[in-house]
């Protein structure tokens, strides 16, 4: 099972309980459920009560069946929220870039369509919708209209060439999408604010510790670099943790400014990178391949922690050198 999130807070909104924010809901659900239907309906069960306050938020949910786009509503100083989910058509890909997906709701439909039996009802209660059951709009009624805007994913669709995008939820991919691919798409844009970008990959025929990678990156994707960070790693790399995120900040913001000095830096910062992905996804198809054969499951899931803290240091190294060096070269050209 993967599970991807992003978030919202209305201006003057309740703020969630921490221990009920989208990053730990998703969390709960990545360790209890197995499939996105089981997902989904533990996902309910969290939500009846919990003190989500005035968030909206959405989930994208994948397993090796089936993937299901997930938002729900808070219900501010009241516990609990409503929520839609629906399923993303077999033949089709989505993008979600950080603006509310779900509108209407097919009814009847228990298949590709699921939703809080209050959705409608809780609405008229707010007065924020008056209209019969299938004119309602889930995202125009409950989604803070910043989040109604987002990103344009229509750049993302095309990047990746999907076409007969249907209203911003999927479309029709003319070609198999690569983790390159995606690392293109996300790259697109020079200013991305992003605190954190992922690439997730979901493998049913592999072992559980190799059922999902996440390739995780700090900051904008357009100038940093993306980790591999296997289901089994239960502990950030120290260069990607917690307690170095600011320092991590500053030294992506140093990334920008040197490749912003000049063409040939710019460059230069590109290179470096796919240098360091296409080695890391030299060693991400060495696991997949070799550590299915271990005997012991401990000492694999030991070498997938190793495999993320080694590429972290990499990384971070490359950047630091990568700044040092074109600082200097910026200094003998002065002289």
């Amino acid at each position: 099972l993967t599970v991807i999130w992003t978030e919202a807070l209305p201006m003057g909104g309740i703020k969630p309980d921490p221990e009920f924010s989208a990053e730990q809901v998703s969390l709960r659900i990545l360790d209890s459920a197995e499939n996105c239907r089981e997902a989904i309906f533990k996902l309910s069960n969290i939500l009846e009560n919990a003190p989500v306050g005035s968030t909206y938020a959405t989930l994208s949910v994948a397993d090796d069946k089936e993937a299901w786009i997930f938002e729900y509503a808070g219900k501010g100083k009241e516990s609990g929220a409503v929520w839609a989910a629906l399923r993303v058509p077999d033949d089709k890909a989505t993008v979600f870039t950080g603006a509310a997906l779900i509108h209407k709701l097919p009814e009847k439909d228990l298949r590709n369509c699921l939703y809080s039996l209050d959705i409608q009802d809780y609405a008229r209660k707010l007065g924020k919708f008056a209209g019969s059951d299938a004119e309602f709009d889930f995202a125009k009624v409950f989604a803070p209209k910043s989040y109604l805007s987002g990103f344009d994913a229509g750049q993302i669709y095309n990047t990746l060439r999907i076409r007969d995008v249907e209203s911003n939820l999927w479309g029709m991919p003319s070609m198999r999408i690569s983790c390159y691919d995606l690392r293109k798409a996300l790259r697109i844009y020079e200013n991305c604010l992003a605190k954190y970008s992922f690439i997730v990959e979901s493998n049913g025929s592999k072992p559980d510790y190799l059922k999902t990678l996440t390739y995780f990156a700090l900051g904008n994707p357009n100038i940093s670099t993306f980790i591999p960070l296997f289901r089994a790693v239960k502990k950030l790399p120290e260069e990607i943790g917690p307690e170095s995120v600011q320092s991590s900040s500053d030294l992506l913001s140093k990334t920008l400014e040197v490749a912003n000095g000049s063409r040939v830096a710019k460059d230069a910062l590109r290179e470096m990178q796919l240098m360091l992905e296409d080695s890391i996804a030299v060693d991400v198809t060495v696991a997949y391949e070799q550590l299915p054969d271990f005997n012991d499951e401990e000492i694999a899931v030991e070498l997938l922690q190793d495999l993320a803290d080694i590429w972290a240091k990499s990384v971070k190294t490359n950047y630091v050198n990568y700044c040092r060096d074109y600082k200097l070269k910026v200094e003998q050209d002065k002289e």
